[in-house]
């Protein structure tokens, strides 16, 4: 999972074509694992995620929707997200 389908990051999957600026993605672990992700995400204090539900799947929800938003933040973002990915 990245911000582009070849920068994926093991683990993970885009849940959905990414649209504007969300990125929808999920553990390949099940829902069980994604909300792990999803809680470590959001503990980490580095940004805040909210979540959804596609075909029946927890899923992440990340939306990178402010003009303040560099390209720093979405690494730092990313990094956590890998940290946190099933190996």
């Amino acid at each position: 999972m990245g911000l582009r389908r070849d920068e994926q990051i093991p683990g993970l999957e885009l849940a959905t074509t990414t649209e504007l600026s969300i990125v929808s993605f999920r553990s390949t672990a099940g829902d069980d694992d994604t909300r792990r992700i999803f809680d470590g995400v959001n503990a980490s204090g580095v940004v805040h995620v909210s979540s959804t539900t596609i075909a029946d799947r927890f899923t992440i929800r990340l939306a990178l929707l402010s003009q303040r938003t560099t390209q720093e933040m979405v690494i730092e973002v990313l990094d956590v997200v890998r940290e946190l990915a099933p190996v």
